[in-house]
């Protein structure tokens, strides 16, 4: 910024020479003495050029021509191009701080529903199958909850607290109207139609582009909640050991070590948050792709992998998918990502609202799936990065309703391990992880 207000200096000063130049010039020309003072003046009203300029210059201002040469154009309109150049990139870093500060914003918002959510409820909300929304029952099944209802997100339940009451309402009639109605075991769906006419802004970053898509009737969202620092599903079950490997008949249903814990497994307050609420991370920026089989930037897309793969392929391995200019390598010779992180802004599911505290922020995201389709790998077992277009990390908002810029070369520990649910203790990912574990017996505050 600097130099372009040099530049200003220099080609502003070069005209303030050179206007009070031409005008004397052409009242010179035309006979005039406006600009001689009375004693410059000879006896017939003319003025004593000798008296003020050399007599080689003033021959060279008459012999010169009026207006600006092919040369002074050329050279202004040089300068022109390079002013604009330098105040671009001023312009667009002033509309990135102007779009990060609305996104710290949004998660400074946010953060605090938390803690008015839990002011009100005496809880957290829950990762899952929380009772605000399982209260609905079938109609021929009176004590059966509704289907699709636990796969109601914590996007969902703070709704309130952010001045969407509205939208909050309505989602309860619309499980009221599937309650009243016979033979009907099932709540839409959080991609359902329940969910689809509402484009809430407070859940988009300014600066994710493909958080603005309306496509497939999906609305988005930019903002996740941590899931902990484990390998792990939003349901919280995965794998147990790493021998035999993941098989749908070898699952272990674990807490995960993050505050978004679903409500049958343990109901989240301020008590089980022993590592303090100003060292554990709630929520992040993770963003959002455009809801297409295919992606290949490592920022949006979820690397689909085989389940086989999910007791051997390191957070290390996955952090090596980051490729040049923001794109995701292939794997095994084979395009991997895919493109449907945050397209469902109501749903539980991992890659749709969810992040791990493993791998540093603006990282590659893996997630481990063998039923077809693959493109829907990240509702499985994975590991889902923060990720945004700020430059050099992410905005994370803390239990404590603080926010934090996220640096992406924050302490990540040991990326060489795999954690699963079951691991109890410090965590091994470093800061980031510990940020993102509730009871690790560890204080470690984030930069």
């Amino acid at each position: 910024m600097e130099n372009v207000l040099k530049c200003l200096a220099v080609f502003f000063g070069y005209f303030l020479v050179k206007i009070p130049m031409l005008k004397w010039i052409i009242q010179e020309k035309q006979g005039g003495g406006a600009l001689c003072s009375g004693e410059l003046r000879t006896d017939n009203g003319k003025c004593s050029h000798s008296k003020r300029f050399p007599v080689n210059f003033l021959k060279l201002l008459h012999s010169s021509p009026f207006g600006f040469t092919l040369v002074e154009l050329l050279v202004v309109i040089a300068i022109i191009g390079v002013l604009i150049a330098l105040l671009l990139p001023a312009v667009q870093a002033a509309r990135e701080a102007a779009r990060r500060s609305q996104c710290t914003n949004n998660v400074k918002q946010l953060a605090l529903a938390f803690q008015n959510f839990h002011d009100t409820n005496k809880r957290f909300p829950a990762g899952g199958y929380d009772p605000i929304w399982r209260v609905y029952k079938q109609k021929d099944a009176p004590t059966q909850p509704l289907g699709n209802t636990h796969m109601y997100n914590f996007l969902t339940l703070v709704l309130p607290f952010i001045e969407q009451q509205a939208v909050y309402d309505s989602i309860h009639s619309k499980c009221q109207e599937k309650a009243n109605t016979s033979a009907t075991a099932n709540a839409d769906n959080a991609d359902g139609a329940t969910f689809q006419n509402f484009d809430i802004v407070a859940f988009r970053c300014p600066s994710d582009l493909y958080a603005k898509l309306f496509t497939g009737n999906l609305t988005r969202t930019s903002y996740h909640g941590c899931l902990g620092d484990t390998l792990s599903r939003w349901d919280s079950w995965c794998v147990a050991t790493t021998s035999p490997v993941y098989t749908e008949g070898n699952k272990v249903e674990f807490s995960p070590h993050g505050v978004l814990v679903r409500y049958d497994y343990k109901v989240m307050d301020m008590g089980e948050v022993t590592d303090g609420t100003s060292n554990t991370i709630i929520l992040s920026e993770s963003l959002a792709a455009r809801n297409q089989d295919t992606e290949d930037k490592y920022k949006i897309a979820v690397a689909a992998l085989s389940k086989a793969e999910a007791s051997t392929f390191t957070p290390q391995d996955c952090l090596n998918l980051k490729g040049n200019d923001g794109d995701l390598k292939q794997h095994s010779g084979a395009d991997v990502g895919r493109g449907r992180k945050g397209v469902r802004w109501a749903s539980v599911q991992n890659g749709y609202s969810g992040f791990h505290t493993i791998l540093p922020p603006n990282s590659p995201s893996c997630a481990f799936r063998d039923t077809a389709p693959h493109n829907f790998a990240l509702e499985d077992i994975g590991m889902i990065s923060a990720s945004s277009n700020h430059s050099g990390g992410v905005v994370g908002g803390l239990l404590d309703g603080s926010v934090r810029f996220i640096s992406e070369t924050i302490d990540c520990g040991d990326l060489s391990q795999i954690i699963m649910p079951s691991h109890s203790g410090k965590s091994v990912y470093g800061v980031w992880g510990a940020a993102g574990s509730i009871a690790g017996s560890e204080s470690k505050p984030l930069p």
